[in-house]
Order: C-alpha cells, then sequence, then structure tokens
C-alpha cells in the first residue's frame, strides 16, 4: 500500500472518530478520560496522525464511542459503523468496561502526565501507600510495579 493511499485511510478513520466525539457532545479530555487514553493520543487520532500509536489505542477509543453512542442513543453514520465493526473484528479481545472508576481515570491521567522517567516512581509510591492502607494487599515475592 502506498503511502499516501495509507494517510489517507488513517485521516478518514479520525474524522470518523471526531465526528462521533461531537455527536456525543464529549471533548477530546473526556473521551480521553473514559477510554483512559491521553487527550494528545485522541488528538492524534482523529488527525490521522496513527503511525506510531499502538493500535489498542485506536480501539479502545473507537470501542468507547460506541459504547457512549449505545447509552445515548445516538445514531451513528454507515461509515462510522463500519469503522466500529472493523475495530471489534481486528481486535476482539480488547474490551471497555462502562462505568470506569472516576479515581482510576484521575490516576491514570496523572500517570501520563509525568514524564516516563518518574512512573516507576508513581507505581511505586502507590504499592507501598496500598500496602500500608490494606496490608493484606502484600505483592509476591519477586513481583514489581509495572
Amino acid at each position: 500500500m502506498l503511502a499516501a493511499e495509507w494517510a489517507a485511510i488513517c485521516q478518514t478513520f479520525g474524522t470518523g472518530v471526531r465526528d462521533l466525539r461531537h455527536q456525543l457532545g464529549w471533548s477530546q479530555q473526556l473521551l480521553a478520560e473514559r477510554s483512559v487514553l491521553s487527550q494528545g493520543t485522541i488528538s492524534r487520532i482523529e488527525s490521522g496522525n496513527v503511525h506510531d500509536l499502538p493500535f489498542k489505542s485506536v480501539v479502545l477509543a473507537c470501542r468507547t464511542l460506541a459504547a457512549g453512542a449505545r447509552t445515548l442513543g445516538v445514531p451513528v453514520s454507515a461509515a462510522t459503523q463500519a469503522l466500529l465493526v472493523f475495530c471489534d473484528f481486528a481486535a476482539a479481545n480488547f474490551s471497555v468496561v462502562e462505568p470506569l472508576d472516576p479515581g482510576l481515570t484521575r490516576l491514570v491521567t496523572i500517570y501520563h502526565r509525568l514524564p516516563r522517567a518518574a512512573r516507576p516512581l508513581l507505581m511505586e509510591f502507590l504499592e507501598v501507600m496500598a500496602d500500608w492502607i490494606h496490608p493484606t494487599h502484600r505483592r509476591k515475592e519477586g513481583e514489581h510495579a509495572v
């Protein structure tokens, strides 16, 4: 496939995501929080700049939009429906769990705002705090925070 054709496909895909998000009345930030992605990732998907994004990120955004459309009874265009079917077919093992715990959403947002080098420190801190709050939540020996 030529690079120009692939770019056109990505652009069309992004337009479908943006259009459905607008139909739902959601901001990029709200979609990001509900799909546990960053707002920047949503922006990149919508702009068609997905060449180095994990496919799972794109699928999670689409599945979150689909769940929102079903919940709110928002009809989707045939093109957007085809996009959602493609995501279901291409990555059937990825799932979206609704409703997402607001605390988890906040934690993921904080995690993604940190520089990559600081993220393991946050995970270690959370493990220590979890052990302090709930001592039976001990990690198995040799298990490390992700």
